[in-house]
């Protein structure tokens, strides 16, 4: 199971050097409306801060060590460090305008609906490759070596420049060691792939083993073909990665070409592509006719047999959210008809269209889980035993590339459910429905948030002024989370108890925790919001696979 859980939740392990390049952690877009305008694109402030705040540090340190290298006085720190901030301000200002392109672009593809987070970290570096970007210095790059000609003394720049060559060096010997260790890896997972399939189909034509042993020849043949082409990948993605990396960064530069094993974002695919040199001809040149009819009938008995078993994971995938939601929905019927309050005869219509509103919305969600489960089999290494095997068993969600499906289908169930709403709810009703939920809503919030604090008391020691302030910052992460997390079951314990509110500690902006906590308060403020991180990035990715965001 562990290998099957690998294979399908791949988190790229270059994660935190990328954390300290352009984009590469990831982003997370929201959609906001403003009035009656038309809806626009708002990057969370956070997401985005830890990347910048990567570089600002970065070449902080390059400011150190140019004054080092090249002994110029330090009465030029002023000038670098401004000059360092000017290339800072342009970088960001890129990522904004290339994350809202690429935001756009996913949600018009989508009809409309909100992009989930692995297609915006993916599609980014589309953008890139789009835009060669692996062989195109970024402006902010330029604008700080001319800053440098400009602020230092032509011996002083000889210097760092010559320093800068033997760091060009350093990351041009590191990728290219890097490409040769990811084209042997590639070839190698190939050939193993096609080996599994050999060896699954082989069983049911009853070949004698030396024709089996050609037919793994043939398909070592088919792989090596697929060695330069996966090279041209490897270089054109670390092109990438080294080109919109600052020259100071190149320690993590070093570190991620170095690790080897690491694939950028879309690098996976690109390399499956490649090596999809159609193995039937290797195959079909070894047989003969009738050893090939035999391998065509027992391919397409496996076929079968996986599209079953593929159809069969589906419908209990969707067996289990069709429970889910109409457990979630029928909590708001029922709240709703205790609230207003609803005679018995609405009351039923409602409870009874609880179905409808879910059945409605089950189309789209399956189609976004079926996408990565067939992406999934047909470039899987694993034999078709394991594949069936896992399969049988259910209890792996295919779900990295099916956020704009959760999107899709939550706003078609939100639809719908409003329809139900409706046609029994007078608009009156419906108003006063939405003010008696919100004036609910706020008095848990003012509750929670008392508690809360009370809790981070407890290790923070808070002033009576620090406290004052905490408290309205978590009502309103409350009161915008609440009706969210009391409706989903799954999140249930985040409100059993005093510690588990603790969660809510993330949603306040880090710029307001620094201007509250005291920094001798800080290392016990991380401690008591950091345990409860993990539940928060649930969450957060939950509410925006809903459309919540």
């Amino acid at each position: 199971m562990t290998r099957w859980c690998h294979s399908i939740h791949r988190v790229p392990a270059f994660l935190p050097a990328v954390a300290l390049t352009l984009s590469f952690g990831l982003i997370g877009l929201a959609q906001e409306k403003d009035g009656g305008k038309d809806d626009r694109i708002a990057l969370v402030e956070g997401a985005i801060k830890s990347t910048v705040d990567s570089q600002k540090e970065g070449l902080a340190r390059v400011v150190g060590e140019i004054l080092t290298t090249t002994k110029a006085p330090e009465d030029k720190r002023p000038a670098l460090e401004a000059a360092a901030a000017k290339a800072v301000s342009g970088f960001e200002e890129r990522t904004r305008q290339q994350m809202e392109k690429v935001y756009r672009k996913l949600q018009k593809e989508a009809g409309g609906s909100p992009p989930g987070a692995v297609q915006v970290y993916e599609e980014h570096w589309v953008v890139y490759r789009e835009e060669k970007a692996g062989t195109q210095v970024p402006p902010e790059q330029t604008a700080w070596l001319e800053d440098l000609q400009r602020i230092l003394s032509r011996e002083e720049y000889a210097l760092w420049d010559a320093e800068m060559a033997k760091r060009r060096k350093s990351v041009e010997e590191a990728l290219e060691a890097y490409v040769q260790e990811s084209a042997d890896k590639n070839v190698v997972e190939r050939r193993q792939q096609m080996e599994r399939r050999v060896d699954d189909l082989v069983i049911e034509t009853g070949f004698p083993k030396e024709k089996i042993d050609a037919l793994k020849n043939a398909v070592a043949e088919v792989a090596e073909k697929s060695r330069q082409p996966s090279a041209d990948i490897a270089r054109e993605f670390g092109g990438i990665f080294a080109r919109n990396a600052y020259l100071g960064m190149y320690p993590n530069v070093l570190e991620v070409f170095r690790a080897g094993s690491n694939r950028f974002p879309g690098m996976e695919k690109s390399l499956a592509e490649v090596s999809t040199v159609d193995m039937d001809d290797a195959v079909r040149n070894t047989l003969s006719a009738a050893e090939y009819a035999t391998w065509e009938k027992a391919k397409n008995e496996a076929k079968n047999r996986l599209e079953k078993a593929i159809g069969d994971y589906l419908d209990r995938l969707v067996d289990a959210r069709r429970l889910e939601r109409k457990s979630d929905l029928e909590r708001q019927v029922e709240r709703l008809v205790g609230g207003l309050p609803v005679d018995e005869k609405r009351a039923k219509v409602l409870r009874e269209g609880i179905d409808g509103v879910v059945e409605a919305s089950l189309k789209a969600w399956r189609e976004g889980q079926e996408k990565p489960v067939r992406t999934f089999v047909k470039s899987s290494g694993n034999s078709e035993e394991e594949i069936l095997d896992y399969l049988e068993q259910g209890s792996v969600r295919f779900n990295q590339e099916s956020e704009s499906g959760e999107s899709s289908a939550a706003a078609i169930e939100e639809a719908a459910f409003e329809k139900l709403l409706a046609s029994q709810l007078t608009a009156e009703e419906r108003k006063r429905w939405k003010s008696v939920e919100s004036d609910r809503i706020q008095r848990r919030a003012k509750a929670m948030a008392m508690v809360a604090v009370s809790e981070v008391d407890r290790s923070v020691r808070l002033t009576p002024g620090q406290r004052g302030q905490l408290e309205p910052l978590l009502v309103t992460v409350l009161e915008e989370y609440l009706p969210f997390v009391e409706d989903q079951e799954n999140f249930g314990y985040m409100l059993q108890n005093s510690e588990g509110l603790l969660v809510f500690l993330q949603g306040i902006p880090s710029e307001k925790v620094k201007e509250i906590i005291h920094p001798n308060q800080k290392k016990q403020w991380d401690q008591a919001g950091s345990r409860y991180s993990g539940w928060w990035q649930n969450m957060e990715a939950v509410r925006k696979a809903a459309g919540k965001h």
